[in-house]
């Protein structure tokens, strides 16, 4: 096992929960803008479309950060960036910042039960060192209307 298998199994489990909560896509002339469940990526987001919208918004994407191993288990530290977009008209931010909220949440709710019983009996949500699950930030400077965080997840599996 090592951190691709781990993230692909992540993959699995949020593409069967995020449908629970379809968020606004940006939209260009000939897409309109409309609703759908964040796609979720491993490694890195697709490549930019000139003729079309930013299909990745919105988006949870996977990123093996750190890890080491011992001899009986690896660890593994995945960053999960996720992205929403939100465009009402006259609203200040709120809507983005609602969704970005629900999208951590729902997140933070699909990956949290790992710590209890192992992901497909393999990989083990840990806390960090202070004791912290999924810890959370959003990085400086975001250009509305989207909207970023940043969530640390820590796992253990056998080696």
């Amino acid at each position: 096992m090592n951190a691709y298998t781990l993230m692909c199994a992540m993959k699995s489990a949020l593409e069967a929960r995020l449908p629970e909560l379809p968020l606004a896509t940006p939209g260009r002339v000939p897409h309109p803008e409309g609703l759908r469940a964040a796609n979720v990526f491993i490694g890195d987001l697709p490549p930019k479309k000139p003729e079309g919208p930013d299909q990745e918004f919105p988006f949870v994407l996977l990123q093996a950060k750190t890890g080491h191993l011992t001899d009986a288990e690896n660890m593994a530290e995945v960053l999960l960036r996720l992205g929403v977009y939100s465009r009402e008209e006259g609203d200040n931010g709120e809507a983005t910042e609602n969704d970005l909220s629900n999208l951590v949440s729902l997140v933070s709710r699909v990956l949290k039960p790992y710590a209890a019983a192992p992901l497909e009996s393999r990989y083990s949500l840990e806390a960090d060192g202070k004791g912290r699950f999924l810890f959370w930030e959003r990085p400086d400077k975001q250009p509305q209307p989207y909207a970023e965080a940043w969530m640390i997840s820590l796992w253990r599996m056998p080696a």
